[in-house]
C-alpha cells in the first residue's frame, strides 16, 4: 500500500511539474489564440525577434478569418470582406500597425525576400498567372499569409481566394501552389515570398 501511495505522489508531483513549466512557456500572445474547426491551430513565434513576433501575431490573427471573412474583389474589410491583397493589408495595418501596399502588384516590393525554405508564420507567400482576367503587376496577382501549420502541417498558407469564397486555409505543397514560377511562364504558379 504505501508503494501504492507513494507511486501516486511521485506520479502527481511530476504532473505538477510538467503543468508549471508548459503554463511557463507560454508568451502573452499565446493567450489570445483563436480556436477554429482544426482543433485550436496556434501560431506563436519561437524567437526574441520583435518583428518576427509581430509577424506571428498577424498570422495567429489571421486565422479567426476562416470560414468567416468573404472574399469582396477591391475589398479591403475585415468586416465585410476582402480580397487577397485587401485582406493582408488590413491585417498588417490592425494587427502590426504597419501599413503595407494596396495591391499584391506592389506588396511583393515590400519587405524582404525569403526562399521557400526559409518561410516562417506571417510571410507574405505570392502567386502568379491565378487570374488571367486580371492584368498582373510585376508578374504577381495573388498573396496569402504563411502560416507553417494547420490542416496541411507546414505547407499552410490562408488566403482570400476568389469570389463567392471565404477566407480560407490552403496548401504551399500542392497545385499550382508548389509549382516555382519560370521566366515566361503562364500557368498559375508560386513566384515567392516577402516577410515584412
Amino acid at each position: 500500500m504505501k508503494k501504492l501511495v507513494y507511486s501516486i505522489f511521485i506520479l502527481f508531483s511530476l504532473l505538477c511539474l510538467t503543468n508549471f513549466v508548459y503554463s511557463q512557456s507560454f508568451t502573452s500572445s499565446q493567450a489570445n489564440c483563436f480556436s477554429d474547426s482544426y482543433n485550436g491551430v496556434c501560431i506563436i513565434s519561437q524567437n526574441g525577434n520583435l518583428n518576427s513576433q509581430i509577424n506571428y501575431q498577424v498570422a495567429d490573427q489571421a486565422i479567426q478569418y476562416i470560414g468567416k471573412l468573404q472574399y469582396v474583389w477591391g475589398g479591403t474589410s475585415l468586416t465585410t470582406g476582402a480580397d487577397c491583397s485587401g485582406f493582408v493589408q488590413s491585417l498588417y495595418r490592425k494587427y502590426a500597425g504597419i501599413d503595407i501596399p494596396r495591391t499584391s502588384g506592389e506588396q511583393v516590393l515590400t519587405g524582404q525576400a525569403v526562399s521557400r525554405s526559409d518561410l516562417q508564420p506571417g510571410d507574405l507567400v505570392f502567386f502568379s498567372n491565378t487570374d488571367p482576367t486580371q492584368g498582373n503587376t510585376n508578374g504577381v496577382s495573388h498573396v496569402g499569409i504563411y502560416l507553417g501549420t494547420g490542416p496541411y502541417q507546414s505547407c499552410t498558407y490562408i488566403e482570400s481566394p476568389h469570389t463567392g469564397a471565404k477566407v480560407q486555409y490552403a496548401n504551399l505543397c500542392t497545385g499550382y501552389a508548389a509549382i516555382d514560377c519560370q521566366n515566361g511562364q503562364s500557368t498559375p504558379c508560386y513566384y515567392g515570398a516577402r516577410r515584412v
